[in-house]
């Protein structure tokens, strides 16, 4: 007897970055898994291998199992003979089965879903691997979406993958890697604060922190120095002084070995004025509410000088008249 015995090794190694608001993140690249189709024993693929009349176990009396790989022909079997009236048993059809295999983040508990409903879930091991078993599937065509939750309740999704279920088959969906987890501790900022980051991914894998314009989506900054450690946990801060004034989008990107990129979905950060480190007296002095007071608040208040009904905030001393009074209040309070 021989038997089928499957070998699949892949190693990963990847880099995320995180933050501290409870959504989804979702994988924007589609091609990262392979799907295999492996051929069932010869005991269990509804073909009469060695063309003795039976076909299959438990007809075939030379097959042990299922799981047996070879129908030997049996002289002494107890095939056919003269005479008798007695007919095989049909074989029962075997389902076919699907495996999900890849990385998510440590102790990560995933869900496999199809038309909006589980079949299956399972578990990732403290390496973040996880190998969870669909089986008796029926043939056919599924979407799959994947799901996977990590240790603070925050969820990890791979968009839907179509997936083709070939009878008597067992399909492997190998190679999946989970975007890592993201959480913020604000969905705001003024210019100059932090914005704490942290989240979940593969532990000593690689990441690169990303802000994107908010309406055109162009990427502002990358921050390529981010890494998870033993665990497979990130964080760190985002310091906004030098982002626009204007609302924000971030990511995070996962790196892996093989050369390959993973997105998580954009977390979208509000801007909300000038930087609150500014002290409480001089904010009135920064005129265009941009954290600073500088040339551009003095070339805007110089164009109000001495003009009738000028706007409240370029009248510092609030006398009615922008004059070289408030001219002085604002270099009094100069920052450059």
């Amino acid at each position: 007897m021989r038997w089928i015995h499957w070998s699949l090794v892949i190693a990963l190694t990847l880099g995320i970055t995180g933050l501290f608001l409870n959504q989804y993140s979702r994988a924007s690249v589609t091609s990262n898994f392979r799907q295999t189709i492996l051929p069932l024993p010869q005991c269990s693929d509804l073909v009469d291998n060695d063309g003795d009349g039976f076909t299959d176990f438990p007809d075939d009396p030379d097959c042990d199992s299922l799981l047996d790989d070879m129908e030997e022909f049996s002289a002494g079997g107890s095939g056919n003979q003269e005479g008798s009236s007695s007919q095989a048993t049909p074989t029962p059809l075997v389902d076919a089965s699907v495996v999900f295999s890849g990385w998510a983040f440590p102790n990560a508990v995933i869900s496999i879903q199809s038309g909006g409903n589980e079949v299956v879930n399972g578990r990732a091991g403290v390496d973040a691997s996880f190998r969870i078993e669909w089986p008796s599937v029926n043939p056919g065509t599924y979407p799959i979406n994947l799901v996977a939750t990590d240790t603070d309740g925050i969820r990890s999704n791979i968009p839907n993958q179509t997936v083709a279920v070939t009878a008597n088959t067992s399909t492997a969906i190998s190679s999946l890697v989970f975007p890592p987890t993201m959480q913020l501790d604000s969905d705001g900022f003024t210019t100059g604060t932090s914005i704490g980051v942290k989240g979940h991914t593969i532990a000593g894998s690689s990441l690169a922190m990303e802000v994107l314009d908010a309406d055109s989506l162009r990427l502002l900054i990358t921050d390529d120095q981010w890494r998870a450690d033993e665990n497979g946990n990130y964080q760190g801060i985002l310091d906004t002084a030098s982002w626009p004034a204007a609302d924000k989008m971030v990511r995070v990107r996962l790196f892996t070995i093989l050369g390959t990129e993973v997105e998580g979905t954009m977390q979208l950060v509000q801007y909300q004025g000038a930087d609150i480190n500014l002290p409480l007296d001089a904010r009135k002095a920064d005129v265009d509410d941009d954290g600073k007071v500088d040339l551009i608040d003095l070339s805007k208040m110089i164009f109000w000088y001495k003009k009738p009904s000028p706007l409240p905030q370029f009248d510092l001393n609030k006398d009615g008249v922008v004059d070289l009074i408030d001219i002085s209040i604002l270099i009094y309070y100069w920052t450059g």
